[in-house]
């Protein structure tokens, strides 16, 4: 087993942790672990047609559209939500980030080795 793992089985994630993984929110946000469950909530949500998805151009999930969110929450997280339009290069829709995010961080919450719901 790896230091550090996550699985996600159905829509239960599992986290197993031997050795601290991030010291910031915005290593967190950049962490490979984070982006599979950011992935695994956006695919539970394309598949069930929800209209958060069109936080996405044309609301088609690209993995650089995947990286621009990542980018944009990263912002969000250092920065007040109304400075943030003004400073990011990527387009999200940022009425409709705000309550994709809202839904994101209550639903997917992952903690140490325990097995948590995703949507």
């Amino acid at each position: 087993m790896q230091k550090n793992e996550l699985k996600i089985v159905g829509n239960k994630a599992v986290l197993y942790i031997r050795e601290r993984m991030c010291e910031t929110a915005e290593e967190m946000l950049k962490s490979d672990m984070f982006r599979m469950v950011l992935e695994h909530c956006i695919n539970q949500l394309e598949s069930r047609n929800s209209p958060l998805i069109g936080i996405f151009e044309n609301k088609r999930i690209t993995q650089a559209g995947v990286t621009n969110l990542i980018n944009t929450l990263v912002l969000l997280e250092k920065y007040e939500n109304h400075v943030v339009p003004h400073i990011s290069q990527d387009r999200f829709p940022f009425s409709r980030i705000n309550r994709f995010s809202i839904i994101l961080w209550s639903t997917c919450t992952i903690t140490g080795g325990i097995l948590t719901d995703l949507l």
